[in-house]
């Protein structure tokens, strides 16, 4: 079996690329990233906010029957951005990365400055469902 990847879909016009700086993790209004590493910003997330945590989990997978969109409250999808702000803070702060060296769970060993990037992205991609008033997708494959 192949590697799996955690996406993130923006609504919105598909020809618009995201207005967000350049990154590895971001195809016009696609967000691509390694699962393992998704999950293991998800774990993190848990010393920031635990509800919010648990929300942004949720909020990590549409329901297949709904095309993948993220189907949760307004209010909801509006306090994630904020949140996503303050796990990039607690990345910023950390001293110590995530994963010190490669190993077969993690072929690569990202710094936090990476993980930020990964959290950037998929803040933009909840920016632009906050902006438009319509879901974003999310699925794993």
């Amino acid at each position: 079996m192949g590697r799996m990847w955690q996406y993130f879909e923006a609504p919105g016009d598909e020809d618009t690329p995201l207005d967000t700086p350049q990154s590895p993790w971001i195809d016009d209004r696609f967000v691509q990233i390694p699962k393992e590493h998704w999950q293991l910003i998800l774990a993190s997330a848990k010393e920031v906010d635990g509800p919010l945590a648990d929300l942004l989990r949720s909020a990590s997978h549409g329901r297949e029957s709904d095309a993948y969109a993220v189907v949760l409250p307004p209010d909801a999808v509006a306090r994630l951005p904020s949140f996503l702000n303050a796990l990039q803070d607690m990345f910023t702060q950390r001293s110590t990365p995530l994963i010190e060296a490669p190993s077969s769970e993690f072929p690569e060993d990202y710094g936090n400055d990476e993980h930020i990037r990964m959290i950037e992205a998929v803040r933009a991609v909840v920016e632009e469902a906050v902006r438009t008033g319509e879901p974003y997708k999310a699925w794993t494959s």
